[in-house]
Order: C-alpha cells, then structure tokens, then sequence
C-alpha cells in the first residue's frame, strides 16, 4: 500500500539518508552529507508555503518531494524544488505513482499546474516528460551568483 504523507521533524534524519542515497546514483554520482541534506529537508517542513511529502510504501519512506506552492493572479502554482525516489524502489512505477498523488494534493491546494526543473539530457528529463510534464515553450531558466 503506497501512501502520499506530510513529512515530520521528528523523521528528518531517515529522509536524509534516502535523499542523499538516491542522489549518489548516477546519473547524478552526488557526494551529499545525510546530516546536512536532513537538515536542508527540515527547513521546508512546517513552513508554508513550503511543503515537504513522503511518499511511502507499506508505511515505511520510499520516496520524498520538497519544494513550494507559490502564489499567482488566478490559481496557485506547485513547484517542485527536489524529487526523489529510494534506489530500491527506481524503476517500479513509484516515481510515476508519487507524481499522480502530488498533483492531486496540488488541486486540493487550489493549484493548476506543476512545475520543475530537471537537466536537458538526465533520464529525470525522459521520466518527467513520461508522466505529464512538457518543456515551457517561451521560458528560460536564468541564474545570476550572489
């Protein structure tokens, strides 16, 4: 049984862990500390308009999604900061389930679209387009250093 589920403090240190295990597999191949990437979790828990969910499978963490729903003219948007599914579940099918349940609770918090970014040529690209998502046509990602 697979179930959607707000993350809690108390369980900070277990998503680091699942966290920094997914992101060690390539095509990523991430050095990232479980305390400090617990840590970077926490910080978007209990802080609206930040959300921070698990997604869990026979009540025990599976996979995670942290980012914001950010507010707009008409309806809200929900944008998706960091996903990630544990290596043991990669390539069941999770991921796309886990998205299914985001976007509903992205309706129930009165939201009409999902948003995210990913690396042009990472299987994440192929995976998001599978499940629903679609480049923006006229947008450009800009960064500038502070």
């Amino acid at each position: 049984m697979t179930e959607l589920r707000p993350l809690r403090r108390a369980d900070a240190a277990a998503w680091g862990r699942l966290y920094a295990g997914a992101f060690a597999a390539p095509p990523w191949n991430e050095e990232c500390d479980p305390v400090q990437t617990a840590a970077y979790i926490a910080r978007f828990m209990d802080r609206p308009p930040l959300f921070a969910y698990g997604f869990f499978v026979d009540d025990q963490p599976a996979a995670l999604a942290i980012g914001e729903y950010v507010p707009c003219p008409e309806k809200d948007l929900m944008r998706i900061e960091d996903f990630c599914v544990g290596r043991e579940h990669q390539g069941k099918g999770l991921g796309g389930a886990f998205l299914a349940a985001l976007k509903q609770e992205g309706v129930r918090h009165d939201c009409d679209c999902m948003m995210l970014a990913t690396m042009r040529d990472y299987p994440a690209h192929r995976f998001y387009e599978k499940n629903g998502f679609a480049p923006l046509k006229d947008s450009v990602l800009l960064y500038q250093n502070l």
